[in-house]
């Protein structure tokens, strides 16, 4: 069929809390926006649809000081 996905973004909603100094955000949900295509006769990429979805995280936000250090628990399961 040819058809291939030429455009993904991903995007983190999150929040800050009120008082926090280091203004750290609590990631909420994350946003995927996915676009598929196929080349046509000219070889030009032709977009055939684009979807978006909202993905709920489990749990109450969780704090991330650092990239990667997530254990996939909400803060009260630490």
């Amino acid at each position: 069929m040819g058809l291939f996905i030429s455009d993904l973004h991903f995007y983190a909603r999150s929040w800050t809390q009120d008082g926090d100094e280091t203004k750290t955000p609590r990631i909420t949900a994350m946003t995927v926006v996915l676009t598929v295509a196929k080349r046509d006769a000219k070889n030009q990429i032709v977009p055939l649809c684009t979807q978006k979805a909202i993905v709920q995280l489990p749990g109450e936000p969780v704090i991330l000081y650092e990239p990667g250090t997530w254990d996939g628990k909400a803060s009260s399961e630490s």
